[in-house]
């Protein structure tokens, strides 16, 4: 997922750039700050012994299937509807 937001975030040029990845009715939401070239969740270090490059179970904390993640998806659509106005797109 990274790869893909440094590959367009030079392109698209947001004030901030989302992303979600799904695995099921979970949600793990990304947001790349252009301003300070900040993306959160933040990456996971390598261990140079261990296989540890395993996102962690939290990281999808959103329930599509709740009214707290629908109330979730709807204000990132609503940002980004807001800045492509702004950008007049």
């Amino acid at each position: 997922m990274r790869v893909q937001f440094y590959d367009l975030v030079d392109t698209v040029q947001l004030p901030v750039l989302h992303s979600l990845s799904a695995l099921g009715s979970r949600l793990c939401l990304y947001s790349y700050n252009y301003a300070n070239a900040t993306l959160s969740p933040r990456r996971i270090p390598l261990d140079p012994d261990q296989m540890n490059d395993v996102a962690l179970v939290g990281w999808w904390s959103v329930d599509l299937l709740s009214e707290e993640g629908v109330a979730m998806l709807t204000k990132v659509v609503n940002e980004v509807k807001a800045m492509v106005v702004q950008r007049r797109w």
